[in-house]
């Protein structure tokens, strides 16, 4: 196999492949059936086994995992010329005895057709490894992502271009995919040209090197943050504590992020003693900081010795030394970590001067990716003095809040201490409030704020359209827009 496969040709070949591919069935849904139907299926033909007695979808389904098919028997499938075009965009290369064997794997998704590596130069090490678009980590980082994109769009750290190709082809007008490695860049583009993509770029260089000054309406990413103390993996290796690569591209989010973007983000960092993750986040953005939010949702912790255990644990690895283990042990003791968390994140420039904020949550089993843009956009309603009207105006409903009372011994009678109210959706949240609150809460019933406020005689209602604002905004009412 050629260390750089896959060949860029004409825009009619890419187009034949592509319409052979649709009217063969061999797209995202098929896959996700396959996978649904029988998960073990696909690693069957990982290392070249033959394909042979499928319909034309369930061959390319399993020759693009990395099985290997008789040229004559996918000629009487798909036609003698697209065989040829597959061949001529070494998508597919000679094996001898009349088998052909895939150059790389593909994963049709969301409209899309992405190459990545074959998981046999997994096996093998090799340090410029195109990760695949569909493991569970990407799926959990695309995620967050938003459905519909507007403006210029770019994937940091692309690998694959996954993030980059779905807002290509989801409304952005522009998107670009940069990646330090040039397999990566190689890989992106070809997927763009597969896909019939015309707004998409793919760059090479070391973080935002590649944008040569140009700012960006989204910017996206999924960073490598292994802690490792001698590179491995691009797609993987995060420096000594994991977090090298994500603080290089976060202070460099004030010279590419325009005012109003956003960046979307997931990987693993870590909490330190007296500097949980989001404090150093915003450190990062440098003089800049007062110009962004900051939204956060963990969603699992991972104990330090883990982490260390885990990532000894890839294929071929040797066990750690006395010495790999006295230098990590000594690690953690310096920088002061806590903890790793794995989680995903918003950092939202402002589009014009006011007070930032930072909101920080846990993800449980209620929590949807998309209610951390939820939790952005309603506090950036609250922090433009928006929230208050929109409380004011609309319905409100209870959301099925908790009141816990602490009571105290007072002169032989029981004295109320402190109460506070809990939720569990889309936030497990608990927070001590006020009679006012306690009061109103469980009264929510479709009336208007505006309702409310009369019923109970307040007439500073912009103070008390605050104050239900704060309360939505820790999820113990639901405003009905």
């Amino acid at each position: 196999m050629s260390a750089m496969p896959l060949r860029l040709a004409s825009d009619e070949v890419f187009a034949r492949v592509r319409q052979s591919f649709v009217a063969a069935g061999y797209d995202g849904p098929a896959i996700d059936r396959q996978l649904h139907g029988d998960p073990k299926l696909m690693s069957a033909f990982v290392h070249g086994n033959i394909v042979t007695g499928f319909d034309a979808a369930q061959t390319l389904i399993r020759v693009f995992s990395g099985g290997s098919v008789r040229a004559s028997e996918l000629r009487i499938l798909l036609g003698a010329g697209i065989v040829q075009d597959l061949c001529a965009l070494d998508l597919l290369e000679d094996s001898g005895a009349d088998l052909l064997r895939p150059t790389v794997r593909l994963r049709p998704m969301l409209g899309l057709y992405i190459a990545a590596d074959l998981h046999t130069r997994y096996e093998e090490h090799n340090a410029d490894f195109v990760f695949p678009p569909d493991g569970s980590h990407t799926h959990e980082y695309i995620s967050h992502l938003p459905g519909r994109f507007a403006g210029s769009f770019l994937e940091a750290c692309g690998g694959s271009g996954v993030a980059a190709l779905i807002a290509a082809s989801h409304g952005a007008t522009h998107a670009s995919s940069f990646d330090i490695s040039p397999r990566c860049t190689h890989f992106a583009a070809f997927s763009a040209r597969l896909s019939g993509i015309g707004n998409f770029t793919a760059a090479t260089g070391d973080g935002f090197a590649p944008a040569a000054g140009q700012t960006y309406d989204c910017i996206a990413m999924h960073p490598p943050y292994t802690p490792v103390s001698h590179s491995e993996f691009v797609f993987s290796d995060g420096g000594q504590d994991g977090e090298q690569i994500t603080r290089m591209h976060i202070a460099g989010l004030p010279a590419h992020l325009n005012p109003g973007g956003r960046l979307y983000a997931r990987g693993m960092a870590t909490d330190r003693k007296g500097e949980p993750l989001e404090a150093r986040l915003r450190k990062w953005l440098g003089e800049h900081a007062g110009e962004f939010d900051i939204v956060l949702h963990s969603m699992r912790y991972i104990a330090p010795v883990h982490v260390f255990r885990n990532r000894q644990c890839s294929p071929g690895s040797a066990p750690p030394t006395r010495e790999e283990i006295v230098q990590w042990l000594d690690m953690i003791d310096a920088l002061r970590i806590e903890r790793f968390l794995v989680c995903a994140f918003i950092i939202q420039r402002h589009d014009a001067p006011r007070q930032p904020f930072t909101v920080r949550r846990q993800r449980n089993e209620f929590t949807s990716p998309l209610d951390l843009t939820r939790m952005l956009d309603w506090h950036t309603l609250m922090a433009t003095g928006k929230a208050a009207d929109i409380v004011l105006r609309s319905r409100l409903h209870n959301s099925g809040a908790v009141l816990t009372v602490r009571n105290r011994i007072e002169d032989g009678e029981w004295a109320t201490e402190s109460q506070s109210l809990g939720v569990a959706r889309p936030y497990p949240i608990d927070s001590e409030v006020g009679d006012l609150a306690a009061y109103i809460v469980p009264r929510l019933d479709g009336r208007t704020g505006l309702e409310i406020a009369q019923e109970l005689g307040i007439g500073d209602t912009t103070s008390f359209g605050a104050h239900l604002a704060e309360l939505a905004g820790l999820g113990f009412l639901r405003v009905e827009q």
